[in-house]
């Protein structure tokens, strides 16, 4: 009967955030591609450079830039799964 009632009231709890969850959601990936574009135009401009070791402005960034962006993103799922696989008592 406790499982029940602990899906029952997850179910209820995610209905209540899903615009939330929804609006947040649209922010981070919006926010992501808009990153990652950035990030790109950056690395067509003057990144390459560093990549090749012409100049040494930085260290190699592209791969690690490009993921930084979606990390929330990622955290937020991680913790939507977490609420929905273990028990909330």
């Amino acid at each position: 009967m406790t499982n029940f009632c602990d899906c029952a009231f997850k179910i209820f709890i995610f209905f209540v955030i899903l615009g939330p969850i929804v609006a947040v959601t649209a922010i981070l990936f919006s926010l992501s591609v808009a990153l990652d574009s950035l990030i790109l135009v950056y690395f067509a401009l003057i990144g390459w450079t560093c990549e090749i070791k012409i100049c040494d402005c930085h260290d190699r960034f592209l791969v690690e830039g490009l993921k930084w962006p979606w990390k929330a993103l990622i955290i937020l799922f991680k913790r939507l799964k977490d609420f929905f696989t273990k028990p909330l008592c």
